[in-house]
């Protein structure tokens, strides 16, 4: 498959975007991507539910990421939901 871009970002529950985690060319395959609970000004967000939206020149998706508190260091638990329910195939 040709290479594509892809951007990953978290919006909070207003559909503000608070953070752009991954934006480029590459191509299929898993995107890997941690977030350290900060928005793009490099301050901590609050506890509460984010989405992650990965949008590529094809196809949109969309995942719900529960945000408890300091222990949301990363999206290491986040990655397996959005494997899960994210876009197959080329």
């Amino acid at each position: 498959p040709p290479n594509r871009t892809a951007t990953l970002d978290v919006y909070d529950l207003a559909g503000r975007r608070v953070r752009r985690l991954r934006q480029g060319a590459g191509g299929s395959g898993t995107l890997e991507a941690r977030w350290d609970a900060r928005n793009d000004r490099g301050s901590r967000v609050a506890a509460g539910t984010y989405f992650l939206r990965l949008s590529t020149d094809t196809k949109v998706a969309t995942a719900k990421v529960v945000l408890l508190g300091a222990a949301g260091n990363s999206l290491t638990g986040v990655q397996t939901v959005y494997q899960a329910r994210g876009p197959r195939g080329p």
